[in-house]
C-alpha cells in the first residue's frame, strides 16, 4: 500500500509536521466557514415572524441530550419571540452551546432559560464564567475571553449572535463573574406598530 510505505519513509517527525499541517488546513477552513455565515448574518434579507420558544428551546436541549452531553436544564416560561426564524435559532443555539460548554466541568453543569420582563430572554449557566471588565470584548470577532486550549471556538458565535439580536432591534447583554457562571440576556421582542 502506497500510504503505508509513505508513512514509514516519513519517520515520526514528518508525520507529526503532517498532522499539525493537517490539523491547521482544518481549523482555517471552520474559520473561513465562520466567516461566511458572520458575513451572511449582516445581510440576509430578513424574514420576521412568530417563533415559539419554549418548542426552539425544548428541541434545542433534546438535540444537547441525544449528542450525549448531558446538564441539568431548567425552562421557565418563555413568551413568543419575534424575529426571522432561522436566526432566532443561530441566536439561541450559540447562548444554548455556550452555557453547555463553559458549564460543562460542572458536577452537574446547570442551565435556565427564561424570560425577563425587563430584559428579555435570558440563558444562564453555572459555568466558570468571565470577568465582567471584559465583558465588552465578548461580542467583538475573533476575542476570546478564555484560551483555546481550555474551550474549543473561533470567537464569532458571540458577534453573529449580537449581530442578530441588534438587527432584531435590540442590545444583548451579559453577567458574570470569574467561576460563578454567566447569564446573557436578549429581547426579541413583538413587531414595532409604528
Amino acid at each position: 500500500d502506497e500510504f503505508a510505505t509513505a508513512e514509514a519513509a516519513l519517520g515520526d517527525d514528518a508525520l507529526r509536521d503532517v498532522a499539525k499541517a493537517s490539523s491547521a488546513a482544518a481549523r482555517l477552513s471552520q474559520m473561513t466557514e465562520r466567516l461566511y455565515e458572520h458575513a451572511s448574518v449582516g445581510t440576509t434579507a430578513l424574514r420576521p415572524a412568530q417563533v415559539a420558544m419554549d418548542a426552539l428551546i425544548r428541541e434545542l436541549i433534546d438535540e444537547y441530550g441525544r449528542a450525549d452531553l448531558p446538564f441539568d436544564a431548567r425552562v421557565g416560561a418563555l413568551p413568543p419571540a419575534w424575529g426571522d426564524p432561522a436566526l432566532v435559532r443561530t441566536v439561541v443555539e450559540n447562548l444554548l452551546g455556550n452555557a453547555v460548554k463553559f458549564s460543562r466541568t460542572r458536577t452537574p453543569p446547570r442551565i435556565q432559560i427564561g424570560h425577563d420582563a425587563e430584559r428579555g430572554y435570558f440563558v444562564r449557566d453555572n459555568g466558570v464564567g468571565f470577568d465582567p471588565a471584559h465583558a465588552g470584548q465578548l461580542f467583538t470577532p475573533f476575542h476570546r475571553l478564555h484560551r483555546e486550549d481550555e474551550f474549543e471556538g473561533h470567537g464569532l458565535g458571540l458577534a453573529n449572535v449580537r449581530r442578530i439580536v441588534h438587527r432584531s432591534g435590540g442590545e444583548i447583554t451579559a453577567d458574570s463573574e470569574l467561576d460563578a457562571g454567566a447569564t446573557f440576556y436578549f429581547p426579541l421582542g413583538a413587531p414595532s406598530r409604528k
